[in-house]
């Protein structure tokens, strides 16, 4: 059986993950429009690569640019539907 995680934004928005979600799934979880502009993010206060797993009650902060720097890439890093499902969308734009 899966797993869940919480983890929270600065701003304490509580999300719940799949075990193995990676910063990524937390920002299209959020809001997917910011994901496509992710540049860095901080768990925990600490810059940390965009595929670094998540664990139950990190803190995760997304460092986003004004453009879009979604890659296909991303869908090796990332485990939540939606994001794959983003992903997908707007790389293929």
């Amino acid at each position: 059986m899966q797993k869940d995680i919480t983890v929270c934004s600065p701003n304490m928005d509580i999300v719940t993950l799949p075990e193995g979600s990676t910063a990524l799934d937390f920002a299209f979880f959020l809001n997917t429009t910011l994901a496509a502009k992710t540049s860095e993010v901080k768990v925990n206060g600490v810059i940390k690569t965009m595929n670094t797993k998540l664990k139950d009650m990190d803190i995760v902060e997304i460092i986003v640019k004004n453009q879009i720097t979604i890659k296909t890439s991303w869908l090796n890093y990332v485990q939540s539907s939606k994001a794959i499902k983003e992903i997908n969308r707007i790389a293929s734009n």
